[in-house]
């Protein structure tokens, strides 16, 4: 299996395009499995999210910590 991270930090997608980035989705998890995760997301939460990836799966992870509220977990 071959695995993409992709960071997502605050000010990353200035031009963000919410259609195209689904098929950038759709395209990369065809052949990958694709881990996206915000820039301040704790080591622990991605690591697990790495060893449960399945190929073609897409997991998001936000770690939501510093305001006081739970981790987000989604898988699409």
């Amino acid at each position: 299996m071959l695995l993409c991270l992709e960071e997502n930090g605050l000010d990353c997608h200035s031009s963000y395009d919410l259609e195209r980035e689904k098929e950038r989705e759709r395209a990369i998890a065809e052949e990958y499995a694709l881990i996206r995760f915000h820039q301040r997301i704790s080591l622990e939460v991605l690591f697990n999210a790495i060893l449960r990836v399945q190929p073609g799966k897409i997991i998001k992870l936000y770690d939501l910590e510093p305001m006081n509220q739970d981790i987000q977990y989604t898988k699409n």
